[in-house]
């Protein structure tokens, strides 16, 4: 896709100065990738191309001119300035000079253990002082961790270098860096932007944030169009407006100016996507002028036609106090459909409507495993659903369970404790490219490429007398690979092995017969006829996990459409080749269909979808300055907003994190308590934090029937 485009380009178009610049500003402020399900980081990734990409996906969210960005990036450096609070008694080379005095002095006493990582910060000071240009500010940090009661009395000398280590970050140097790296950022995410129009532009490709801009511009500026559409439309509706984008949000405020009537319809109470730049100020913003300049216009849905009525009650009396001062009572308080009352009416239900599960432990993989015991004790249970397809009551079955997270990582990690104990499970999930159906189809693709492609022969070969646990047997296969791999010759390395695995296939040889006729088809046709003529359904009854496999290579199909879809509008041929190299990107497994399978989905994938049995499980997130404050997009709105130009006057502030993430300090010094508070309050951080929080549990607790 052309987002996909956009991110590589991001990568791979930085210009060799901004490049180093950027690389060295990670390096000295730790700021680096953060593994996946770790709290570490990759000291290998400096993360400044997440950080400008982000910055320059928001700038073109709001269509920013060179001079907005500007703006916002000198706000940005008075929010940095501001929050430092830089002392200029407090400089490195104060911090130098007391670890040249240190050089011949000892620590005397019993040494706590938590003093060990803060004297290896000392150590690596001291091995430094003739190379200070190689001691990164992540050094000072690390030398300046809290010591021992009995370390700090027995040692007067390394308790004063560990304060003057703990301050670094008041220093002038530390700031003019910190400021310098801020500046990069903005300046290097806009040149992108710029490079970016310019490459479309010369090859004649517009992406969908184009077409949003350029419609955009056409309704505000071009007579013929405005004209055009007042005479054609005499209605504009909009469904779930409170998610539109910026750009989004501007053109059906325009639209509503050209055309006789125009319905918005959007919940401020399910505004979750602001991570996909939705912006719930800007939504309050129209919907304020509306209410003051149509306020006969507003019309309120005041009833649920999914929920039990219990469920209703419930969610209204908690969240009248959640969302209290947001909004008025009345725009809380949803009612019972008389639909629900009537099939609440002949209820067979045999539980309440809402239960509280509540775990000793909390640690992930117990804390998982748990909640599976209880997802079987209610599949025993014979509990009552209502079935909407059948009208009627029934036993309740794996399908209609939901589990509703967070993040995908708390997703990936319930999915494995489940499958430890029999419980299938429907979600997205990695290794797709690690399934025997999706290398199956890889085989038969590289065979019409090359036929005497003989690795290809020889999977096909292993897949054909595979049954059950087919991936461990792949995973076995690959590792092998890896080691043939490492023998002097590609020759070699295949009598090897032809050796080690049979390589004739009853399925290659049918294929090979056909690769004429295959090779003239379309893509998509050709990966449909290989599926059939190779009898894959067959195998993968064989290998167990049907649904699932068959779900895979639905997915595997549709992306061979994209793909196809993605050339013709790039001017580009789709061939073989370029569509196993694009499937070689996509990682993730699509959700099972299997009617048994409990689904596993993240609050913002549910988003207009529900089942009979909902389960919220980790929704919150810890409210660190590392991700509050830092690491994240705030987008201030004008004091005196334009309404006749809802892009206008915003400012976007972003600060990376200097502290020091190789050992995640996630709050701030606390020499800087004061200076965070006052940061806080300006960027409403905590304030939007927990709002967000309270409406993702909104959406997850309205999923349920």
């Amino acid at each position: 896709s052309m987002k996909l485009f956009f991110n590589d380009f991001v990568n791979t178009s930085v210009a060799e100065p901004q490049f180093t610049a950027l690389q060295n500003c990670c390096n000295r402020f730790g700021v680096f990738e953060k593994k996946e399900n770790s709290f570490g980081s990759d000291n290998l990734k400096p993360d400044w191309p997440n950080m400008v990409k982000n910055l320059a996906i928001r700038f073109r969210a709001y269509n920013f001119s060179k001079q907005d960005v500007d703006n916002s990036r000198d706000e940005a450096i008075k929010c940095a300035t501001a929050f430092l609070n830089t002392d200029e008694n407090k400089g490195v080379d104060k911090i130098w000079s007391s670890v040249e005095i240190s050089k011949n002095l000892k620590l005397v006493g019993k040494i706590a253990k938590k003093d060990e990582a803060t004297i290896g910060g000392l150590n690596k000071l001291r091995d430094s002082i003739n190379n200070k240009d190689q001691v990164n500010w992540t050094d000072y940090a690390k030398a300046g961790k809290e010591i021992a009661i009995d370390t700090n009395d027995n040692n007067p000398w390394f308790a004063q270098l560990v304060l003057q280590c703990n301050d670094y970050h008041q220093s002038q140097e530390f700031k003019e860096e910190y400021v310098a790296f801020i500046t990069l950022l903005y300046d290097t995410a806009y040149t992108l932007i710029e490079g970016y129009q310019t490459y479309k532009e010369e090859r004649g490709l517009i992406d969908f944030a184009d077409q949003e801009l350029l419609f955009l511009k056409m309704i505000q500026e071009n007579e013929t169009v405005k004209n055009e559409i007042e005479a054609t439309f005499k209605l504009v509706m909009v469904d779930e407006f409170q998610d539109c984008s910026p750009v989004q949000l501007s053109i059906f405020y325009t639209l509503k100016d050209l055309i006789k009537d125009s319905i918005w319809v959007g919940d401020p109470k399910q505004a979750i996507y602001g991570f996909r730049d939705s912006d719930t100020e800007l939504f309050k913003l129209a919907l304020e002028e509306v209410k003051t300049n149509y306020p006969e216009n507003i019309k309120k849905l005041d009833h649920s036609y999914r929920s039990r009525p219990a469920i209703v009650h419930a969610v209204n009396k908690i969240f009248t106090g959640l969302f209290k001062g947001l909004l008025a009572d009345d725009q809380i308080t949803l009612q019972p459909s008389n639909n629900v009352i009537e099939v609440e009416k002949t209820a067979k239900y045999n539980s309440p409507a809402l239960h509280a599960h509540f775990y000793e432990d909390t640690l992930n993989p117990k804390f998982f495993a748990a909640i599976g015991a209880t997802i079987k004790e209610i599949l025993k249970s014979n509990t009552q659903v209502y079935d909407k397809k059948t009208a009627g009551f029934r036993n309740i079955r794996g399908g209609d369970i939901a589990l509703l997270f967070r993040t995908k990582m708390h997703i990936k990690q319930t999915a494995a404790q489940f499958k430890k104990q029999g419980i299938p499970v429907s979600c997205e999930a990695d290794g797709l490219q690690q399934q025997a159906e999706v290398l199956w189809i890889t085989c038969l693709l590289r065979l019409l490429i090359n036929a005497t492609d003989s690795l290809a022969i020889a999977n096909l070969a292993i897949l054909e007398n595979a049954f059950k646990n087919v991936e461990d047997l792949i995973r076995e296969r690959l590792l092998f690979l890896e080691d043939a791999a490492k023998d002097d010759t590609d020759e070699k390395r295949i009598d090897t092995d032809k050796n080690h695995w049979k390589n004739s296939s009853p399925t290659a040889t049918i294929i090979l017969a056909q690769q004429k006729l295959l090779a003239q088809m379309p893509i998509v046709q050709a990966l449909s006829h290989l599926v059939t003529a190779s009898e894959l359904p067959r195998f993968c009854t064989q290998w167990g996990n049907e649904a699932q496999r068959m779900c895979n290579i639905n997915k595997v199909i549709a992306l061979s459409a994209t793909y196809e879809e993605q050339c013709a509008v790039m001017g580009l041929a789709a061939t073989f080749t370029g569509f196993i190299a694009q499937l070689g990107n996509e990682q993730l497994l699509p959700p099972s269909d299997d009617e048994e399978a409990i689904v596993l989905m993240t609050v913002h994938g549910a988003k207009g979808l529900e089942w009979p049995m909902v389960m919220p499980v980790r929704l919150s997130s810890a409210d660190e300055d590392y991700r509050l404050l830092f690491n994240t997009i705030h987008v201030k709105q004008p004091l005196k907003p334009d309404h006749s130009n809802l892009l206008s006057g915003q400012t976007i502030i972003y600060l990376p994190w200097p502290f020091d993430t190789v050992e995640l300090i996630t709050k701030v010094s606390e020499n800087l308590d004061g200076k965070r508070t006052e940061l806080d309050a300006k960027l409403l951080a905590t304030t939007r934090f927990y709002q967000e929080e309270d409406r993702l549990l909104y959406v997850a607790l309205t999923r349920a029937r």
